[in-house]
């Protein structure tokens, strides 16, 4: 089967709301530790992937269960400050 994968949509200009709509309706969408970000993966028609929340970020996302939201997962890893990330990107 032939997979693809979209990060951005280059070929036209994409506003927020057709991003947030081109993640709602995904089969599987995946945002990183983000406050508006997972919006559009909780109410996805396909599955969602988000990270746990922090104190300041998301802090309610911990609440949800497979009961509470069943096209959802939540992701627990360790979270990576920023110049981790860009240490990685230069190697």
């Amino acid at each position: 089967n032939d997979v693809r994968i979209t990060i951005h949509n280059d070929a036209v200009k994409e506003t927020l709301p057709l991003a947030f709509a081109r993640l709602v309706m995904a089969n599987q969408s995946f945002v990183s530790l983000s406050t508006l970000g997972i919006l559009p993966t909780i109410a996805s028609f396909g599955h969602g992937y988000s990270q746990l929340g922090t104190e300041g970020c998301n802090w309610w996302n911990k609440y949800f269960t497979p009961a509470t939201l069943e096209n959802h997962t939540i992701m627990q890893n360790e979270l990576l400050p920023m110049g981790s990330i860009g240490i990685m990107l230069k190697q």
